[in-house]
């Protein structure tokens, strides 16, 4: 067997150019389809999670109807009381993750004195 004068680790060479495409993996599949398209600003977001919050509680409604739990107004007040439960755990929810991204955000510098 003769010696082999060659580099062994699987590093590219210098220069050697990487391949960059997105579709080689699904995280940048999605980086490259979604950059830009998602809504940042506060109104676009707020309204898709009130719409979204609508088609979460319609679904339930549904759920709850084809069950048979809607047949009277005391089924209905119970209805109500469980989206409000549930509301009031969203809000909570929304809130601790608010008050987490606060104060783990980058405080601005500090104005300099002249």
């Amino acid at each position: 067997m003769a010696w082999q004068d060659r580099d062994s680790t699987t590093a590219p060479t210098v220069g050697e150019s990487e391949d960059e495409s997105p579709s080689g993996s699904y995280p940048g599949v999605l980086e490259k389809m979604l950059r830009g398209r998602i809504p940042t600003r506060p109104r676009p977001v707020f309204i898709a999670l009130i719409l979204g919050w609508l088609v979460f509680v319609s679904w339930v409604f549904l759920q709850d109807n084809a069950a048979g739990g809607l047949k009277d107004c005391s089924a209905l007040w119970w209805f109500a009381t469980k989206m409000g439960f549930y509301s009031l755990f969203a809000l909570i929810g929304s809130a601790l993750i608010g008050l987490v991204l606060l104060f783990t955000r980058n405080p601005k510098e500090a104005p300099t004195a002249r």
